[in-house]
């Protein structure tokens, strides 16, 4: 009984933490039948139960066949933080695949390995991810021109080369909140806020971006808060 009780514990909190994952990426790419038999597998459903065993396999085959979604969904079973009992903990590996899937366009990738990076960077002040910078950087900033997510990761690395190299990108950083914010992304509101002197946004513009940080809000908590039932349903 206990021994079920331990496996059932790490099924639901590897479920909640993939499920998120999944969550965010749900819009991103058209998923192959491969991902998305896994992700059924990864939170389970009517038809099927949890088994991230089998998740992983097709997870694997997919990402071998270059589908970015399946590197950057398998990449969480590798990392430390992740606390995964179906894979061994390995940075390289998660590196490798989140590093792929960046590189075939996958934002939250792109996120998460320049995460990776930058933490190196601030606390060793070396990273062993060093040498795939420039080809990354390259393929964020071809991608920020008309992607929207792209462009608030774009932002948020400025950002904290910024902070951690003492340059000064704030213009390029509000050019880029405001292009997302145009084609209707409202995530970047709250980025936006704080470029009022930059783009010189007059008392309406600031209500309207204050209203719209609002709501992007709420519409996160909301959808939140619904994961967060399912899981303490027994439903992920």
């Amino acid at each position: 009984k206990k021994t079920w009780i331990k496996t059932s514990l790490k099924n639901a909190v590897v479920s909640i933490r993939v499920g998120c994952s999944m969550f965010a990426s749900a819009l991103i790419f058209a998923e192959n039948s491969l991902v998305s038999q896994a992700k059924e597998l990864q939170t389970g459903s009517e038809k099927v139960g949890i088994d991230h065993q089998k998740a992983i396999e097709l997870l694997k085959k997919a990402s071998d066949d270059g589908d970015g979604e399946a590197k950057y969904l398998l990449s969480k079973y590798y990392s430390v933080s992740f606390v995964s009992p179906y894979l061994f903990e390995s940075q390289r590996k998660e590196d490798q695949l989140l590093y792929e899937a960046a590189m075939k366009g996958h934002p939250l990738a792109m996120e998460d390995f320049y995460s990776n990076y930058n933490f190196d960077q601030i606390h060793y002040n070396t990273s062993t991810r060093h040498h795939d910078m420039p080809s990354f950087l390259a393929k964020v900033k071809e991608q920020a021109k008309t992607d929207p997510k792209t462009m608030l990761i774009l932002a948020k690395i400025l950002l904290e080369e910024d902070s951690r190299t003492n340059q000064n990108h704030q213009v390029e950083r509000c050019k880029l909140y405001e292009k997302a914010y145009q084609k209707a992304y409202m995530e970047v509101a709250s980025g936006l806020l704080l470029c009022q002197q930059v783009l010189k946004l007059n008392e309406q513009e600031m209500l309207k971006l204050t209203q719209d940080e609002q709501k992007f809000t709420d519409q996160h908590d909301i959808e939140l808060k619904a994961l967060l039932n399912k899981a303490k349903s027994g439903n992920i």
